[in-house]
């Protein structure tokens, strides 16, 4: 394979954006964890009825099908696992 190691800048740029996003993450987690407090079912509904509605809206970004498609995977597997992560706060009262 003919890959080529990120530069430094464009590495420091990425590991910003991982920082950034996991901060924000763990932010909404907690939120989601005190506003939903003792009321994981009705989270999780929430959640269902946000993952439904994200599938169904346009995708911006890309003409492509398969990018769409792809995308459209990916977000749904985000949400997944923060509503998994964010259900477990709520049942094990960490709020």
């Amino acid at each position: 394979m003919n890959e080529k190691a990120p530069t430094p800048r464009i590495h420091e740029q990425d590991l910003e954006f991982a920082a950034q996003l996991a901060a924000h993450g763990r932010l909404l987690g907690q939120m989601y964890a005190t506003a939903f407090e003792g009321r994981a079912t009705e989270f999780q509904n929430f959640m269902h009825a946000l993952i439904d509605n994200t599938a169904r809206l346009p995708v911006e970004g890309s003409d492509s099908p398969e990018d769409i498609l792809e995308l459209n995977a990916r977000i749904n597997a985000h949400l997944e696992r923060f509503a998994r992560l964010t259900v477990a706060k709520i049942q094990n009262g960490r709020v």
